[in-house]
């Protein structure tokens, strides 16, 4: 199923880019990751993504 790996992929990303903040932040890789699926799957709004690079630099901008 190609869910459990995009999730696993933004979690990474997530973590990645939490870990190169300043350790005074209270953000969670889990809620970031949550809160920006919830937002790229908005069926109101649907995207398209031109390649897989697409879809996580979207990702990366709505965490």
């Amino acid at each position: 199923m190609l869910l459990p790996l995009v999730y696993q992929a933004l979690r990474k990303l997530t973590a990645f880019k939490l870990s190169k903040e300043k350790p005074r932040q209270a953000l969670q890789v889990t809620a970031l990751v949550h809160g920006a699926f919830v937002r790229l799957v908005d069926v109101q709004h649907q995207q398209e993504w031109n390649f897989r690079g697409h879809f996580f630099a979207t990702a990366a901008e709505a965490m």
